[in-house]
C-alpha cells in the first residue's frame, strides 16, 4: 500500500506504457529498500517540495538499482580495487551502497543537504549491519564547489545534481 503512496498524481494522466513502466520503476525501488533495509527512495514530499525549490540543486531523485549495476559492471578497467568511487550529489546513498558491492578501494559519497546526507548516514549504518565485507564507505555533508578530489585514481559519478555553473566549479578541482 505505500508504494501505491508514492506515486504521483501527474503519472496518473498519462499513457498506460508509460504508467507501467513508471510502476516498474517504482516497484524496483521499493524491492531494493525492502530487501537491504534501507529508505533511499524519494519520498512524495520530496519530489514535490523538490519540483518547487531547487534552489540547493536539483531534486533529490534516485538512480534505479539495475541502471547503477550495469553501469558498474561495464567500466572498462580491470581492477576496481585501484580505484575510488566519488558520488557526486549522493542523496540518501542508494550509489553509494551498491558501488560498495563491487570491490572499490573506497566509495565516497558528497551530497549538500543535510536531511539527504542524514539519512545516506542511517542506510549506510544498516547496510554495513549485513555487509561487514563491504567496501568502506565515506559520507560528506558539504557543498560540491569545495570538495576536493583525492590525488588517486578514481571513478566519478554525477546523476544531474546541479547546474552548469556549479558544474563548472566541481569539474575545475580535477586538474
Amino acid at each position: 500500500m505505500a508504494l501505491i503512496k508514492t506515486m504521483p498524481a501527474t503519472i496518473m494522466k498519462i499513457p498506460l506504457v508509460r504508467r507501467v513502466a513508471a510502476w516498474a520503476v517504482l516497484l524496483e525501488s521499493w524491492y531494493f529498500d525492502k530487501r537491504n533495509n534501507v529508505e533511499t527512495q524519494a519520498t512524495r514530499e520530496e519530489q514535490i517540495a523538490g519540483m518547487a525549490d531547487v534552489s540547493a540543486g536539483f531534486w533529490y531523485l534516485p538512480t534505479r538499482p539495475t541502471t547503477v549495476h550495469m553501469l558498474l559492471k561495464d567500466l572498462p578497467m580491470d581492477s576496481l580495487s585501484d580505484y575510488t568511487f566519488v558520488d557526486i550529489g549522493s542523496g540518501k546513498g542508494r550509489v553509494l551502497l551498491i558501488a560498495a558491492q563491487y570491490g572499490f578501494r573506497r566509495v565516497v559519497g558528497v551530497e549538500f543537504r543535510r536531511e539527504l546526507h542524514e539519512r545516506a548516514l542511517l542506510n549506510v549504518q544498516r547496510w554495513r549491519a549485513s555487509n561487514p565485507r563491504s567496501t568502506n564507505i565515506e559520507c560528506l555533508n558539504m557543498n560540491a564547489r569545495d570538495y576536493i578530489f583525492p590525488n588517486e585514481k578514481l571513478v566519478l559519478y554525477l546523476f544531474n545534481p546541479f547546474g552548469d555553473e556549479i558544474m563548472k566549479d566541481v569539474l575545475g578541482h580535477l586538474d
